[in-house]
């Protein structure tokens, strides 16, 4: 499911990690880099713990 490149004690862990710095507004390119995980991943995580997937997110153009 991911590649882990840090230490942790399981994978909640990471999940917490990862939505930490979400909130920091870190881009995934970077979240990816630093713990070993896919945009896909990021994207589930975001997806299952608050219930929208934000790249679906469009503005309209007027």
């Amino acid at each position: 499911m991911f590649n882990q490149k840090m230490s942790f004690k399981n994978e909640k862990e990471l999940q917490e990690k990862i939505l930490k710095e979400k909130t920091r507004r870190v881009p995934d390119q970077e979240i990816g880099r630093k713990y070993g995980v896919t945009f896909r991943y990021i994207e589930k995580l975001i997806t299952k713990t608050q219930g929208v997937n934000v790249s679906v997110l469009k503005s309209s153009k007027k």
